[in-house]
């Protein structure tokens, strides 16, 4: 993907979050209007910029260009929304991200995922590089998320700067958090690959 893949950019947008999804949603849906819009999307942590250009026919955007996405700061995170296709199916990527402890915001890439979803986008893979504690994982061997533990205390689901009278976010069951049915399928797909995919938290 090169420049010359990119369409023309998106118009700035200021005001409130929701109009700034709203107008990138609108605008990317606009960008693509003639091919189709993915229900899935990939979100490329460190260490797995390499599947972006594998993408067939493909469009990309900076994040720069896109009013509801943060810019990263991270080496590594290139900072693109990418359309593209994987085996024929089309599919949004989204390479690179920002991340909390850049700002201290936890809901950094909530403007980005919100503007998929307002565009279809019903299943969310995301990747990322992880350390073990287990010395039957070694470096190098992937991983299949279950769970997370949230040492630091933040959550992408406090609402933005309450004002007087404004409820809590209500509570949200983390129990599946992470999809059972989607852990199902991809230890499906390794098995019939003959990859190692542990599970971990």
């Amino acid at each position: 993907m090169s420049a010359a893949d990119a369409v023309s950019p998106a118009p700035a947008t200021a005001g409130p979050a929701p109009e700034r999804i709203l107008a990138t949603a609108g605008w990317l849906k606009q960008a693509l209007a003639t091919r189709p819009l993915p229900r899935c999307a990939v979100l490329l942590g460190s260490g797995w910029g390499a599947l972006a250009p594998q993408l067939e026919q493909a469009q990309a955007w900076p994040y720069a260009e896109l009013p509801a996405f943060p810019q990263p700061g991270v080496p590594g995170h290139e900072g693109r929304l990418c359309w593209g296709r994987l085996q024929g199916h089309p599919v949004w990527v989204l390479a690179g991200r920002a991340h909390a402890y850049e700002s201290g915001d936890a809901a950094v890439m909530r403007g980005a995922l919100r503007t998929l979803a307002a565009l279809g986008v019903t299943t969310l893979v995301q990747t990322n590089a992880a350390g073990s504690l287990r010395l039957s994982v070694p470096a190098g061997q992937m991983m299949l998320v279950a769970d997370h533990l949230n040492m630091v205390q933040r959550s992408p689901l406090v609402a933005d700067a309450p004002g007087p009278g404004t409820p809590a976010s209500p509570f949200v069951d983390l129990r599946d958090a992470y999809d059972p049915a989607l852990r199902r399928l991809a230890q499906g797909v390794a098995r019939r690959h003959g990859l190692a995919l542990h599970e971990g938290v």
